[in-house]
């Protein structure tokens, strides 16, 4: 997070007064590629125009706040490529997500692959990873339904519940 989602979250403001979509456990990274696929193509046509930024969300690591900085489509298209690019765009730190997000700030995209040295006696979960989407109702569920059609299992929490746990 940055200064203005941690002010947003404690806040109850847009995109934390919505739902939180999430993996319910670390999933393969292959499946994990094709679900992020699927659901930023969904948050794409909602607003192809949208200029994107990412940081580094400490959230759940030690609550850090980091600076955005600018990102893009293609950007985020280039990380969604191959299981490598995505394990590369995933920050090398434990429980530090990629977090991206519109201008706008009305949806927050969240990934996360560990490292080797993140998950000691758990190194296999080395090929998998999670993510989580916050935001309005409208765009959780239609993500949510999408996955599911391809055999993923999500779960939808209200987001104040979501970030108020770790990890």
């Amino acid at each position: 997070m940055d200064l203005e989602f941690a002010r947003r979250w404690q806040n109850g403001l847009p995109p934390f007064d919505g739902l939180t979509v999430s993996t319910a456990d670390y999933i393969p990274i292959s499946v994990l590629r094709h679900a992020l696929i699927g659901a930023t193509e969904l948050l794409y046509e909602q607003r192809p125009e949208a200029s994107l930024f990412k940081l580094h969300d400490w959230h759940w690591h030690d609550e850090y706040l980091s600076e955005p900085q600018p990102y893009s489509w293609a950007d985020l298209g280039s990380a969604l490529l191959y299981d490598s690019a995505l394990i590369a765009a995933s920050p090398a730190d434990d429980l530090v997500f990629l977090g991206v997000f519109p201008e706008q700030r009305d949806w927050y995209l969240r990934l996360y692959v560990p490292q080797v040295d993140d998950l000691p006696g758990y190194e296999y979960l080395t090929r998998h990873g999670r993510f989580d989407i916050t935001g309005p109702s409208s765009l959780v569920h239609p993500i949510a339904r999408d996955a599911q059609r391809n055999g993923l299992t999500l779960t939808i929490s209200p987001a104040s519940d979501f970030f108020a746990h770790r990890g």
